[in-house]
């Protein structure tokens, strides 16, 4: 149980830090109040799926099965 809390909070833990950083580059080049509020409902969107599956991945993982 601990590897797996690790592994599940270096997986959230690193999408959290890449999402913030598209954060910042959207904020910094994106000028279209619109189109900067649909890229990051984009982005953000995407990092919970991935954090999503990544989770069931690691709570479906046997690694006795290898």
């Amino acid at each position: 149980p601990f590897w797996r809390t690790w592994d599940g909070a270096l997986l959230v833990l690193g999408l959290v830090h890449g999402t913030n950083g598209l954060r910042y580059i959207i904020d910094d080049y994106v000028r279209k109040p619109a189109r900067r509020a649909a890229l990051k409902a984009l982005v953000y969107s995407l990092a919970a799926i991935l954090a999503l599956l990544g989770v069931i991945v690691l709570a479906a993982f046997d690694p006795g099965a290898l």
